[in-house]
């Protein structure tokens, strides 16, 4: 029987770090399904689901667990992963994307979870990053979420909290829906 693993990893970013942990994953007989990385203030970090057969679990575990000694940060689960494609089938009804732009200010990542959390709306990917303003130099905040909602909310309550943040915090928040479902 099939097992999914979940593998965060973190470490200096360098060439030759994704063959390691591949190497790794397939001398334990895991197979390296879905993943996301990416460098950061000069780390590479990211996350791997790997199957493995229950018979080479802990084989995987043991050899994931042995990259700390190569300097990459390691961690490894499999306790929540029961029943999660369910819930995660359940949930998805449709998906919008949510985009924010604006001075680059504390809080505004705070302000906008807060609002999704609200609603019962799940993050499914979050990117943020600082680009410079083109004509003053100044730090903009962009965000790029896409989000998965329960069709029991309602999405107008939702626009208008993400109005009132736009507006206190001076930024811009638009929110696009698409209907996938």
């Amino acid at each position: 029987m099939l097992k999914k693993i979940i593998c965060s990893f973190i470490a200096s970013d360098r060439p030759g770090l994704i063959e390691i942990l591949a190497n790794s994953i397939s001398k334990a007989n895991g197979n390296w399904l879905e993943s996301r990385s990416t460098k950061l203030a000069g780390q590479f970090a990211g996350i791997i689901c790997i199957d493995v057969l229950e018979d080479d679990r802990e084989q995987l575990i043991a050899a994931l667990k042995k990259l700390n000694q190569n300097e990459i940060i390691v961690q490894v689960t499999d306790q929540l992963l029961k029943g999660s494609e369910t819930q995660v089938t359940e949930t998805k009804n449709s998906e919008q994307q949510l985009t924010v732009l604006g001075n680059d200010r504390p809080g505004i990542v705070l302000q906008v979870s807060q609002a999704l959390a609200n609603a019962n709306i799940n993050v499914i990917d979050m990117q943020t990053f600082i680009t410079s303003a083109a004509m003053s130099g100044d730090n903009l905040f962009n965000a790029k979420l896409s989000l998965c909602e329960k069709s029991d909310y309602d999405i107008e309550q939702l626009e208008i909290e993400l109005e009132m943040i736009a507006r206190q915090l001076t930024i811009e928040i638009d929110l696009d829906k698409n209907d996938d479902s």
